[in-house]
């Protein structure tokens, strides 16, 4: 009975559970700092890189003269998860677009792999939690 109880007290003892890590995210390149930043963090890839659209991506919205400040989010799990950021010059709310639906506003994404010819994936953009608390996201303007 003793040697069972100790087993089971070093099991449980050895089973940790998995710690709620927060997330940092700083955003540089900004052309101007004019408008707002919009930062969306994903942890579902169907809804990436769609902030609008998804209805579980976690939204950060701050004035654009705030670059350089961590934007945070907290308590996350463990886990994959992606963002984007939107540089919303004329803070409208949605990504602007040319005819050829190429951004005419700042857009990055952790990881800063922004493919050049079509939307980011959410493996481009793929951070591991707790392991990327600290990110920076750098803007691309084309």
């Amino acid at each position: 009975m003793l040697r069972t109880s100790i087993a089971l007290a070093a099991l449980l003892a050895s089973v940790v559970p998995s710690a709620a890590a927060d997330l940092s995210i700083t955003v540089e390149g900004l052309r101007n700092r004019t408008g707002s930043l919009s930062v969306c963090l994903f942890r579902d890839s169907a809804e990436f890189p769609d902030c609008g659209a998804s209805k579980s991506a976690i939204r950060r919205t701050v004035p654009a003269s705030a670059a350089g400040q961590p934007i945070r989010f907290r308590d996350l799990a463990p886990g994959a998860y992606a963002v984007t950021v939107l540089h919303d010059e004329n803070s409208d709310g949605k990504l602007d677009t040319n005819l050829l639906g190429i951004p005419k506003e700042g857009v990055g994404i952790t990881n800063n792999r922004l493919p050049r010819f079509s939307a980011p994936t959410f493996g481009d953009a793929r951070i591991e939690m707790p392991a990327g608390r600290r990110q920076t996201v750098t803007l691309v303007y084309w």
